[in-house]
């Protein structure tokens, strides 16, 4: 049943929220929705009085307002000399800390590679790095794009280096792995002059590392093994040119370990805008015929050319999309669209499978990140030019006219249970095996993050289970059980108090 979905006047100001980072120019790079109802987002600000820019993560409450309790009056920033610094990505660790990840530039042009951690209420961590601060030079003019946490909580950073893709993990503490790649680094080449920006990152069930980037030549895909070395079963050494020309901003990895591609589509035969393109492709590279037959969707959602800047996987495998777009009477808006698990545009979301939000005057609004919050709102964030200074902070929250609660949203598949539900120290898994096959159960949240592995791809014979999921040291929250047999996957939400 289709419903309205609008925005929520229990937010900010009807629904909207402009924030400014000390009278600055701001830039958004991604947004987290914490278990608590919390908001982070995080990205840089050059202040008008600096002229550098310095990190920052903002923490905005359930009703809009900047949480004073955080940071500095609700905003944690970070200086490093008279470098400019830039945060690109951003991950929530368990403990609540923030890790935050990109460059830095020094000169005018020299950049060096970033990652600083911030503790749970907005402080530097000084047991991380130097001053709570890493950077890494390797004389190549480094910038990371994306950063994941694997299970013992180490940190890996992708992004890039001259002509080649960068992968470096640390440990903990900010120190480099000598174990990973050759002393905790891995290049990829594919060659001088041909990556063009962004670089995704997910780490796949197995633990090896999924990554894409644009090139001159096309979206090109690489697959590392867990120890940072190339993988030499997937296209060539580890490298597959798709040939896929569009302006490619956004990579998610589904559970399944399939992957999601977001961005722009190119202008067709004539010249013409096709808007949101997406695309999904197999665990091994292939084009997935499942989402509109050719694994390739297009959205032309308003006719200024829109693109996706940002992906949320949703445990029933619908799939939220945000980045610009544009009505009869506005600029550019802030854009939420939701799509079935085929790829057409799903209408039970707002009735056509979009809502479009201008910040209130009519000016430039861009998206960068979408999120589900545990009630089933969506949140979005990004830039608008409706608030005293350039580019400042925009957040909206969406709720639906009808709002479903978190007990009603959790679902139950076929052969899957939690119980009980919610549960606070331990809950316990039921399942059924119909033959001897390979089985993985995982526990993902509402980030689309692995949380925690029960087995991976562990050989079980035909058989019911019941498995025990300890829950001490999980945030309180929402989460998805991700149940892999063979080919098929199974999930049912559960409720952590």
């Amino acid at each position: 049943m289709a419903q309205t979905w609008m925005l929520d006047p229990g937010f900010g100001d009807g629904g909207r929220r402009i924030i400014d980072v000390d009278q600055s120019i701001d830039e958004v790079s991604a947004m987290v929705v914490r278990g608590d109802g919390m908001t982070l987002i995080s990205g840089w600000a050059t202040p008008f009085d600096l002229g550098f820019s310095v990190a920052f993560v903002a923490q905005v409450g359930p009703d809009g307002e900047l949480d004073e309790a955080f940071g500095h009056l609700g905003i944690a920033s970070t200086t490093f000399g008279d470098r400019s610094l830039f945060a690109n990505a951003m991950v929530e660790q368990q403990d609540h800390a923030v890790v935050l990840v990109g460059g830095t530039l020094a000169d005018g042009f020299q950049r060096d590679a970033l990652v600083l951690r911030y503790l749970a209420d907005g402080t530097l961590d000084p047991d991380f790095g130097v001053d709570s601060v890493v950077i890494t030079d390797l004389d190549g003019n480094e910038v990371y794009t994306a950063v994941a946490l694997n299970d013992v909580g180490q940190i890996i950073c992708a992004g890039h280096v001259g002509g080649s893709i960068l992968v470096v993990r640390y440990e903990p503490d900010g120190s480099l792995d000598p174990t990973f790649g050759i002393d905790g680094v891995q290049e990829v080449p594919i060659g001088l002059g041909t990556l063009t920006g962004h670089v995704g990152m997910g780490l796949r069930s197995d633990g090896r590392i999924a990554l894409a980037c644009s090139t001159i030549n096309g979206l090109v895909l690489t697959r590392l093994e867990e120890d940072g070395t190339p993988d030499p079963t997937f296209g060539t050494d580890g490298v597959l040119l798709t040939g896929a020309d569009f302006s490619f901003h956004a990579f998610l990895l589904q559970p399944d370990d399939f992957m999601l591609i977001g961005g722009g589509a190119p202008l067709d035969l004539n010249g013409e805008c096709q808007g949101f393109q997406l695309m999904r492709y197999d665990p091994e590279g292939v084009l997935d015929p499942e989402l509109d037959d050719d694994g390739i969707v297009r959205s032309l959602i308003s006719p200024d050319c829109p693109e996706i800047f940002g992906l949320y996987y949703l445990p029933d495998g619908r799939i939220l999309a945000t980045g610009t777009g544009s009505s009869e009477t506005t600029f550019a808006d802030l854009t939420a669209v939701r799509y079935l698990p085929d790829g057409a545009l799903d209408p039970s979301f707002n009735g056509d499978g979009k809502v479009l939000v201008d910040m209130g005057c009519q000016a430039m609004d861009v998206a960068y990140a979408i999120a589900l919050q545990t009630d089933g709102d969506v949140m979005v964030t990004g830039l608008t030019d409706c608030g005293n200074f350039p580019n400042d902070i925009a957040v909206i929250r969406l709720e639906p006219e009808v709002h479903t609660s978190i007990a009603a949203v959790a679902m139950r598949t076929s052969g899957l249970s939690v119980q009980p539900n919610p549960a606070v120290h331990e809950a316990w898994l039921e399942f059924s095996v119909s033959a001897d096959q390979p089985v993985s159960l995982e526990l993902w949240d509402v980030q689309g993050r692995r949380v925690y592995s029960l087995f991976v791809h562990q050989q079980r014979t035909a058989g019911t289970y019941r498995e025990a999921l300890p829950l001490d040291g999980i945030s309180a929250g929402l989460y998805t059980v991700v149940l892999s047999l063979g080919g098929e996957v199974e999930r049912t939400r559960f409720v952590k108090e």
